[in-house]
């Protein structure tokens, strides 16, 4: 499926193969905020459970399953 969008895209605009071919690569260490995988995560250890958003959300999602349940 995906080499049939790239033929497709390769004759609508033929000059987009010539452009790519033509042009470097970027630059790694500049992809930083751009690219998620080049993004440093950042660790919330430092907080309270309360002040975490996967924890507040994981606890969230507990409740309404359980809840959910009990009221079925």
């Amino acid at each position: 499926m995906l080499n049939r969008l790239r033929v497709r895209a390769a004759v609508r605009d033929p000059r987009a193969v010539f452009v790519s071919l033509a042009t470097a690569a970027p630059d790694v260490t500049r992809l930083g905020g751009l690219v998620y995988s080049l993004t440093p995560r950042i660790r919330d250890t430092a907080q309270r459970w309360h002040q975490r958003p996967a924890m507040l959300g994981g606890c969230a999602i507990a409740a309404v399953v359980a809840l959910n349940i009990l009221f079925w």
